[in-house]
């Protein structure tokens, strides 16, 4: 699994949850806006997903450099604090937590092959705004691009 890839399936996931809910109630999903230059606009909130690293485990082989990659993926939650019915900034956190962790990586060749959180912490509540940050990992493999199949 790339970057780019665990980007775009956490997304995935997350834009999979929310077409469960009302269309009035969903919050934007950016994978391309960096959390720190971010200035919500979606009357609900959005998360944002970047990718966060990756750290990276040697296993003995013979002929290959193949190592085990724990892939990073941050999202980021945007949501507006309000008393309209609609879900807390800490239902969003919890509702992309539900929709990633325990998501199955597809083509891992690790024995744990699902995503799971790392961290989770308030970043500020400033302006009637609320931000979170999750932490993922994605527990992958890397392979030599020469032995790769």
């Amino acid at each position: 699994m790339t970057a780019t890839t665990a980007i775009t399936t956490t997304a995935n996931w997350i834009e999979e949850a929310t077409a469960t809910l009302p269309a009035n109630r969903r919050l934007a999903i950016d994978t391309r806006r960096a959390p720190d230059e971010y200035r919500l606009s979606h009357p609900i909130g959005a998360v944002l997903v970047h990718y966060d690293g990756s750290s990276f485990a040697n296993r003995p082989q013979n002929n290959a450099l193949v190592q085990d990659r724990d892939v990073r993926v941050t999202a980021t939650i945007f949501a507006r604090v309000h008393d309209d019915g609609g879900m807390s900034a800490e239902e969003w956190l919890e509702f992309v937590i539900d929709a990633v962790a325990g998501g199955e990586i597809a083509g891992s060749r690790r024995a744990r092959r699902h995503a799971y959180v790392l961290e989770d912490k308030l970043v500020k509540d400033q302006g009637g705004v609320r931000v979170y940050r999750v932490r993922f990992v994605f527990p992958t493999t890397y392979i030599e691009q020469d032995h790769r199949s």
